[in-house]
């Protein structure tokens, strides 16, 4: 899958994660553990997906201060999603997917297409402009 595809559909089910608690802190909507948990593992899987992606490189991993931040909000939400299985902390959600998903973005504003960059232009020409 695309790394923009998977950016996205985290960044969509941290959106919907967040209006959803938010609207719940508020008293307005009333939603089960399940329906939550469901859409934070949803969006965790799409997030470790895109880490995957960005951190893992051919020669190795890209721990850059961004790739990291993007892997520590993935285990910070991960271990408040355990956590919520066992006592009730939904309204630390309100803070935790908008990190993640500021992470992402910030994450993606940096990634350097260099590998694919340079996989392009060598295959169209003989000359390759990238770093």
């Amino acid at each position: 899958m695309g790394t923009l595809i998977l950016a996205v559909t985290s960044l969509l089910l941290y959106s919907v994660g967040t209006a959803l608690q938010a609207l719940s802190f508020r008293g307005r909507v009333h939603t089960s553990i399940a329906i939550t948990t469901l859409i934070g593992l949803l969006a965790l899987t799409a997030h470790g997906l895109l880490i995957a992606q960005t951190v893992h490189r051919e020669g190795g991993f890209d721990f850059g201060f961004f790739q990291s931040s993007v892997l520590i909000s993935w285990l910070i939400a991960f271990l408040l999603l355990a956590l919520n299985l066992r006592k009730p902390v939904q309204s630390l959600f309100l803070g935790v997917y908008p990190l993640a998903a500021l992470t992402i973005i910030m994450g993606l504003i940096t990634h350097s297409p260099s590998d694919w960059c340079r996989k392009t232009t060598t295959a169209c020409s003989p000359i390759s402009h990238c770093r």
